[in-house]
């Protein structure tokens, strides 16, 4: 194995000082590789454009035509691209085409659910999330026109909360129902100190992925029991009276 690495070595030696010696030789090779070059531009360009900024892309080894249809319908559908949320590193590409070639997923249950940290939503969301750094195609004059929740009083209000749980006079439980800190999940300090983040409501487990409309079963999830009606006894939704308490906020200006 050795040996043959050796030989090749020397060989590509040898060619190197051959060419050298043969400047006629030496310009064709040259003329070669820059024609070649030049001539796979647009194949790559093409190849990069399709890994990068397709969705499809990442649909020939992700099983899940249906988070891709609810992409397509969301509000991102025509603005975002899969790397601009999932952030999927270069190294990641071996590694899922090993996959996709011996483990591949059949069914949706069969793909681990994306962790979305709350910096994804920050990046385009909130003013104090303007610096971060993108990792996909997304144009930083088409960010800068997306609208910031931070002047939005009920989003201030909820991403500001010290805890996820409501007080009895905004629909929380009583004190009684809820398990003791060692009876919770996580460490004591996980509980008192966990905060409500983006996809507690525009998102989550029990919501359809990729639908980033809150409706009102994201806030009776937290919110019980004060659902009010209409004079015929039908539910309101809670968005009826509080969703101008989510609107407001500003863009933030790109330096062209």
């Amino acid at each position: 194995m050795f040996a043959r690495i050796r030989s090749i070595i020397a060989y590509l030696q040898g060619t190197r000082v051959w060419l050298f010696a043969h400047p006629a030789s030496l310009g064709v090779v040259v003329g070669a590789l820059l024609c070649g070059s030049l001539a796979g531009l647009p194949a790559g360009d093409e190849m990069f454009t399709y890994m990068w900024a397709d969705p499809r892309f990442c649909d020939d080894c992700h099983v899940h035509d249906y988070a891709n249809k609810a992409w397509a319908r969301s509000v991102h559908g025509q603005l975002t691209t899969c790397h601009d949320c999932h952030r999927v590193p270069i190294r990641h590409y071996p590694k899922n085409l090993v996959l996709a070639l011996f483990d591949r997923p059949q069914t949706p249950e069969d793909i681990p659910r994306p962790e979305v940290k709350m910096v994804i939503c920050e990046q385009c969301h909130l003013k104090s999330g303007a610096e971060e750094p993108l990792t996909g195609p997304m144009p930083d004059n088409l960010r800068g026109l997306v609208v910031r929740v931070d002047d939005s009083p009920l989003h201030k209000l909820h991403l500001g909360a010290k805890g996820r749980t409501p007080s009895l006079y905004e629909g929380g439980k009583p004190e009684t129902e809820h398990p003791a800190p060692a009876e919770a999940a996580g460490s004591p300090e996980e509980v008192a100190e966990g905060k409500i983040e983006c996809l507690d409501c525009h998102g989550g487990l029990h919501l359809e992925v990729h639908r980033f409309t809150a409706t009102s079963e994201a806030c009776v999830a937290c919110h019980e029991g004060i659902r009010p009606a209409d004079e015929s006894g039908r539910g309101l939704s809670c968005l009826d009276c509080h969703a101008r308490g989510f609107l407001g906020g500003s863009t933030v200006a790109v330096a062209e």
